[in-house]
């Protein structure tokens, strides 16, 4: 089998956004730009370091003990993809919130590795979950990191929504692409956006559509 460049960004995209179930947090497959229009801000971000925040309880025998309450990671922020007035005039140096297991949707981010990083505010505060677009910056593939820095993610592209369907028979609407999950799922995910057309509808653009499509079909082409 000749693995291409193309076939393994994608393959890393496919994990993260494959139905997620830990425990008991189970995420649907949302296509990266619904991640993005849903989240309060989206950022490029380094993590500098990490700590369990613990709270006391008394349990059904009136024992004090101390439980996992919330991770908290110190993040350098390295670009800001859509901005929360929550990060206005802050140091380039914040604190990330997040549940401190899987089963409560809680992220696990590794020290000293840049991730791109969407989530909410809450109480002033941001936080990241497992239902969030939360990647290592360099398993994005290529074309999408480059979608992200030429400023192709930006508010503007919230103008139209994309609809996840599990059937290859997926029809839009005027105001939503539809992104099937059996269908060339990985370069509708990667290697384009739902835009508003000429029409006033929504639709997919062309952008490296094609390009990817033709890539992804070439190299199953020269599996054994």
């Amino acid at each position: 089998m000749h693995s291409t460049p193309v076939l393994l960004g994608l393959a890393c995209f496919l994990a993260l956004m494959a139905t997620r179930n830990t425990d008991g947090c189970s995420c649907m497959p949302t296509h990266p730009q619904e991640l993005f229009c849903q989240s309060h801000f989206v950022i490029k971000a380094k993590v500098k370091s990490s700590r369990i925040v613990y709270r006391k309880y008394i349990n059904a025998n009136n024992e004090t003990i101390r439980m996992p309450f919330q991770m908290v990671y110190s993040i350098r922020i390295k670009k800001v993809f859509k901005q929360h007035e929550a990060f206005v005039n802050v140091t380039h140096t914040i604190m990330m919130y997040s549940s401190p297991s899987g089963g409560q949707c809680g992220v696990s981010l590794n020290n000293d590795t840049k991730y791109l990083l969407s989530g909410y505010i809450y109480g002033d505060k941001p936080y990241v979950n497992l239902c969030n677009w939360v990647q290592p910056w360099l398993a994005i593939p290529k074309i999408q990191r480059k979608m992200l820095t030429s400023s192709w993610y930006t508010s503007k592209s919230c103008g139209c929504s994309v609809k996840t369907c599990f059937s290859n028979e997926c029809q839009g609407t005027p105001d939503a692409c539809s992104w099937s999950l059996r269908k060339h799922q990985k370069c509708y995910a990667t290697a384009t956006m739902c835009l508003k057309q000429a029409d006033g509808g929504c639709g997919w653009s062309q952008n490296k559509l094609g390009h990817c499509i033709k890539q992804v079909n070439k190299a199953r082409q020269e599996e054994p």
